[in-house]
């Protein structure tokens, strides 16, 4: 079942000339080429939302700021910030004027590079990507550090009635504090790279529901060093390797070599933990891969080829499969694919674990028709982990039309969903986003979607404003769920609201509160984030 999740918050936040000029006086970033890359998929448009596929298992932190670029990295499209973030997914705004983005496609993100918004283009709505003035950098042997520090605490209380008996009550009560740290030094001796990600936090509960209830969570660390006049690049640590697609992040040992054009390199090392990422040295692996990257006036094409083999030490089978994943741009047409075939060792035999393709074709300025279909089935169930046998086939097909203009966007969506042999739902939806009204300066944004599963109906509506007032801002949304099955029928509504403004010229505060009301469940959550950019 596919369905417009629901944010923390919802909002368009940032998109005031006097934050922006704040934010380059105050948090400059450093250059791009320093920070970390993901390629993430682009799982939903709703308003002024994004939702990608990528979390803080990845990094990504609530009131980060994202640089976005194309499919093959080259393309610089425009800025987001974080307004939510779970494990593996986030939920984004435009960070200044909306850009076109595709939902199915896959983008390149940089984190904590995006504190400059540069001015949007008249025709196509691709920003320029940020000049060396318009970035932090520092030549010479003297280190440079830049990073963000901040200091989270979520809270919520629930209370949750059975449908079979109404009078039973459940309350819950957790609260979490958390400090996180992202730290690039540069400059250093050797003219070595440092990058480290981490969290720390204590969740309680009620209960014990949680634990355990400490927890440190290590992203990334690690040495990266290029050399001069040779075009080769060395990693040691944690680190997500950003050359291909398939093998995600590594405690190892990483070495490429090529820039522009064609490159090639190799690693091993070791899987981490997924529930904690602990170091793991059950799951050994390693992989070689070729990639190649080519732009033209108006063509790019970017490909990487790629071979895995994860070799577990106790009794579980080896992991062995192969990825090739591409990229086309031609003028405004936009085609993309991802396949990965996985080697049945039981069997001997060779099956495709993952095929996505997507396509966005133009019609007339700002507007175009897009379609993607995604086939996931994978030997375990969980990528790159061979202990849990379990196998499931998904399918999923979507087209939809979009209008992208400079003062907002309009996205009409229908999508078919497949689980295993069971029947085909579908989900419709559409969503609006309007950066600036005539009334008052509010940004004013929508989404609507409904879906069925046999014989239960769902529909989502949810509607939002914001408005800036000098440097502060604010925003306010509230969402309409309901769920209609044979015997019940559940309705929530959802009220959220949020301000962000800086206390001094590097340290700013996120306020964000939600209030649920149902007649079999309520719930309270606030959440409070101090952060600074160094």
């Amino acid at each position: 079942m596919t369905s417009i999740l629901t944010p923390r918050t919802a909002s368009n936040a940032l998109l005031v000339t006097a934050l922006c000029c704040s934010l380059n006086g105050m948090t400059a970033s450093t250059a791009a080429a320093q920070q970390p890359t993901l390629a993430v998929l682009v799982e939903q448009l709703a308003g002024a939302n994004v939702y990608i596929r990528a979390g803080t298992d990845d990094g990504v932190v609530v009131d980060d700021t994202l640089s976005v670029y194309d499919e093959s990295g080259e393309r610089y499209l425009g800025a987001f910030l974080v307004v939510s973030s779970s494990s593996a997914r986030s939920v984004v705004a435009f960070l200044g004027d909306p850009f076109s983005v595709t939902r199915g496609a896959t983008i390149q993100i940089r984190l904590g590079a995006a504190a400059v918004i540069p001015e949007p283009t008249s025709d196509t709505r691709d920003a320029t990507e940020p000049t060396a003035s318009q970035t932090r950098t520092q030549t010479g042997s003297t280190p440079d550090v830049t990073g963000r520090l901040s200091l989270q605490l979520n809270a919520l209380e629930s209370t949750t009635r059975w449908l079979s008996n109404e009078e039973m009550r459940v309350e819950r009560q957790f609260a979490t504090p958390a400090l996180g740290l992202r730290l690039t030094a540069t400059h250093l001796p050797g003219d070595l790279k440092f990058t480290t990600n981490l969290k720390g936090s204590y969740r309680y509960s009620s209960a014990d529901l949680v634990q355990p209830s400490q927890s440190i969570r290590i992203y990334q660390v690690g040495l990266e060093k290029s050399f001069d006049g040779v075009p080769i690049q060395f990693q040691i640590g944690r680190f997500y390797n950003r050359f291909e697609t398939f093998s995600g992040y590594w405690d190892g040992l990483l070495l490429h070599y090529g820039e522009r054009g064609l490159g090639m390199g190799a690693i091993a090392g070791f899987q981490p933990e997924r529930a904690n990422e602990g170091p793991n040295s059950t799951l050994p692996k390693y992989s070689v891969f070729v990639d190649f990257n080519q732009a033209g006036q108006t063509t790019r094409y970017y490909a990487n080829i790629s071979f895995h083999q994860v070799l577990p030490r106790d009794d579980s089978p080896n992991r062995t499969f192969v990825g090739w994943s591409q990229r086309l741009t031609v003028g405004a047409v936009r085609l993309g694919s991802d396949l990965q075939v996985d080697h049945d060792t039981e069997s001997a035999s060779w099956s495709v674990a993952r095929l996505h393709a997507n396509a966005t074709v133009p019609l007339v300025q700002g507007l175009s028709l897009r379609a993607r279909y995604a086939l996931d089935r994978p030997l375990s169930q969980f990528s790159l982990i061979a202990l849990d046998r379990i196998s499931f086939k998904r399918q999923q097909g979507n087209a939809g039309i979009s209008y992208w203009a400079r003062g907002g966007s309009f996205n009409l969506d229908v999508t078919a969903n497949r689980f295993n042999e069971n029947d085909i739902t579908y989900t419709y939806s559409a969503s609006f986003n309007l950066s600036r009204t005539p009334l008052a300066g509010l940004g004013l944004f929508g989404a609507a979607s409904y879906w069925t599963v046999t014989s239960t109906k769902a529909a989502n509506l949810y509607a939002g404003l914001n408005r800036s007032f000098g440097v502060v801002q604010a925003r306010a949304s509230y969402q309409l769920y309901r769920t209609e099955s044979t015997n019940n029928i559940l309705l929530a509504h959802t009220g959220e609201a949020g301000l962000m403004f800086p206390i001094s010229q590097r340290v700013f505060w996120t306020l964000q509160a939600r209030l649920q009301r149902g007649k079999h469940q309520t719930a309270n959550s606030i959440f409070v984030n101090l952060w600074t950019n160094f």
